[in-house]
């Protein structure tokens, strides 16, 4: 009987480590999965607020060029 524990122990700790190591395994796998994803979501977000900037300087550039014609043709009269 105490051979049929220890058999059954040894075997129970045995798939015990197997599912640890499973888990473990799956859980980083899940890990770098979602560095990966917020390295790429923190790149497209540097990406969209380098977009934006650049949009705005272009509005002013594009509204200061409007205003100095403006003004131009208004005091050039």
């Amino acid at each position: 009987m105490n051979d049929t524990l220890k058999a059954f122990r040894a075997k129970f700790e045995h798939k015990l480590r197997e599912l640890r190591e499973t888990f473990e395994g799956k859980l980083n796998d899940m890990r770098k999965y979602n560095r990966e994803q917020f390295a790429n979501a923190d790149d497209r977000l540097d990406t969209l607020e380098k977009n934006i900037n650049q949009e705005v300087q272009d509005r002013v550039d594009e509204t200061d060029e409007t205003i100095n014609d403006t003004q131009h043709k208004l005091t050039s009269k």
